[in-house]
């Protein structure tokens, strides 16, 4: 394969993997023979191959390198969860209730032994379903494609890739597919694929999509570089460049502390990947017009009106049977409220609720004076792409409180312990 490719596939890998969730770091790597394996790029060896690391593989052999294959029952009791998910899924089961049980098998080749795995097909072609981890050592010319999904929807935070190539414009988007040593494809931000013919590249950068974090928040693993002199160079690397003399060809990695460092590719021999414990995903909640939540719970609202106490005009609660309840420790100081205001600018104010007592009555409200002076100022107000705004309010102690909706004439009433 090309240098240039190499090279490529290496940074491609990166950038594939620092858009994933925490918990479930998904690239998937189709094989020449069909195999699929769904997990990340733990190792990359510029010239060689690269390392595996699988949650999921659907395996695909001959049968002229299987010795022999060995079918046993699983009792449901003896089935490790993620066989369990399965096998419900999948309608997998035989027998019924406790008595259940699910057929695996282990299968013997000439090179290695796997253990409870399920046999999808047998014959020419014998396919089997692996769910348990397991470590897979490839050369990149057995590789047909790398895909990944799309960016959820809801997702706020990640990376972006940057494409620069010869005769073209820049070109900015999600890296979703890589066929090694030919093409690269980005979905841009209008929804559209484009296709780069890896020959053509000149450089290629990754950058955060979320402004308001750091490139560190938004990338789920971190890049080990190890050079030939016996050193590591630890980081993220964000940017790569091409050319056709050794001294063209080069990296540029982002330290911890936000001070990059440029590599020569000539003087690298392994390319790692590890958890990134900064990594810290933002999510967006998709709500219908007119839904809000306060601190992931949906509201209840109270109708106001307006009345003559003690001789001062107070908006009352006509009810306080809607009332919430939150504990102080549990809200992290923070109240937040998420809402799809639709067209309507968001108008609301935090406050404290006072009790008001008249010939013997009990009311619980506030004055046009404490809407004006005593009410909490948010400390962040943001609104996503998907029209969804979240409204921060601090809170410092326990009491009575309202969140007044001013267009609406309405309230959110709680107590906070």
């Amino acid at each position: 394969m090309h240098l240039r490719s190499l090279l490529l596939a290496s940074f491609i890998a990166v950038s594939f993997i620092t858009a994933m969730k925490a918990d479930n770091y998904y690239e998937k790597i189709v094989l020449k023979n069909g195999s699929e394996l769904e997990g990340f790029t733990s190792v990359q060896r510029p010239g060689e191959g690269l390392t595996f690391n699988s949650s999921r593989a659907l395996i695909c052999l001959t049968m002229s390198v299987v010795n022999s294959i060995d079918n046993h029952e699983v009792p449901l009791n003896q089935l490790p969860e993620y066989w369990k998910e399965w096998a419900e899924k999948n309608e997998a089961y035989n027998g019924v209730g406790d008595s259940r049980t699910l057929s695996l098998c282990d299968i013997y080749t000439k090179d290695r032994t796997v253990k409870n795995v399920r046999l999808i097909s047998n014959g020419v072609v014998i396919k089997y379903l692996e769910l348990s981890p397991n470590s897979y050592t490839l050369r990149w010319d057995s590789v047909k494609v790398v895909s990944r999904p799309k960016r959820e929807r809801n997702m706020l935070s990640g990376v972006n890739y940057i494409v620069q190539y010869t005769g073209g414009l820049d070109i900015e988007g999600q890296c979703i597919e890589q066929q090694p040593g030919k093409t690269i494809s980005l979905l841009t931000n209008k929804n559209l694929t484009e296709v780069i013919n890896v020959d053509k590249i000149t450089k290629q950068r990754i950058v955060p999509v979320n402004p308001n974090q750091t490139l560190y928040q938004q990338s789920c693993l971190t890049d080990v570089v190890m050079l030939k002199n016996g050193s590591t160079v630890k980081g993220i690397i964000t940017e790569t460049n091409y050319g056709q003399k050794d001294a063209d060809n080069n990296i540029v990695i982002l330290n911890e502390n936000n001070i990059p460092q440029m590599l020569m590719i000539k003087d690298i021999v392994e390319y790692r990947k590890t958890p990134n414990k900064e990594y810290k995903p933002v999510f967006d909640k998709m709500l219908p017009v007119g839904d809000i939540l306060i601190n992931g719970n949906k509201v209840c609202f109270t109708d106001v009106k307006e009345e003559q106490i003690n001789n001062n005009r107070v908006i009352v609660l006509q009810s306080d049977t809607c009332k919430m309840s939150f504990k102080l420790d549990t809200l992290k100081n923070n109240i937040i409220v998420e809402a799809n205001f639709g067209a309507e600018t968001p108008d609301i104010s935090l406050l404290t609720a006072n009790k008001y007592v008249q010939k013997k009555t009990s009311f619980i409200g506030f004055s046009y004076e404490d809407l004006v002076k005593k009410s909490i100022p948010s400390t962040s107000i943001e609104t996503s792409i998907n029209k969804t705004t979240k409204i921060i309010f601090p809170i410092k102690k326990p009491g009575l409180y309202l969140i007044y909706f001013n267009k609406k004439n309405r309230v959110v009433f709680f107590d906070i312990k």
